[in-house]
């Protein structure tokens, strides 16, 4: 599969999977060409796209990867970021919600994610700095999306955490 397709499903994947829910509106343009980021994700208090019951805006990545079969309810995945992309988050000071999206040979997919706080930011920096690393990219461990029902919950609530907007279900 051409990477064009497998970042177009990528893309889509995550699209599909934010409308399901009345208080997140997706902002990821067709085609995009943005060096880092691939558009946003507008979280809402309700079911509406007013500007007084806006909570907040998540700049998002969305990254697909082709592999011949995957684990279905897999848990976590490796994927390797580069430092500049988080150089870049730090830049305009708001974390950023990064998503990768595994694509099976039948195109069929499961979405990952990780939540990159600006506190997260500084320590892999600071790590990278004083490791003096020659590599360019990162590696984590990423989280699986939607192994229990409440997707928004799971996001809102690890975005809370990452004190980019106020919570909306007290989970912290």
């Amino acid at each position: 599969m051409n990477s064009n397709k497998i970042e177009s499903i990528g893309v889509t994947t995550v699209i599909n999977e934010i409308n399901k829910y009345n208080n997140l509106l997706e902002n990821f343009p067709t085609k995009d060409r943005n060096p880092v980021w691939d558009g946003n994700i507008e979280v809402y208090k309700k079911d509406s796209n007013k500007t007084t019951d806006i909570v907040g805006i998540i700049p998002a990545q969305i990254k697909g990867k082709f592999v011949d079969n995957f684990k279905l309810f897999e848990e976590e995945l490796s994927y390797n970021v580069k430092i500049s992309d988080i150089e870049n988050y730090r830049k305009i000071n708001m974390p950023t919600i990064y998503f990768v999206v595994e694509i099976d040979k039948n195109k069929n997919t499961q979405i990952f994610y990780k939540v990159f706080d600006l506190k997260t930011i500084e320590k892999i920096l600071k790590k990278n700095k004083s490791e003096n690393r020659k590599t360019k990219y990162y590696n984590f461990t990423w989280r699986a999306m939607g192994r229990k029902n409440n997707y928004s919950k799971k996001i809102s609530c690890r975005l809370c955490k990452a004190r980019l907007y106020v919570c909306l279900w007290k989970c912290r």
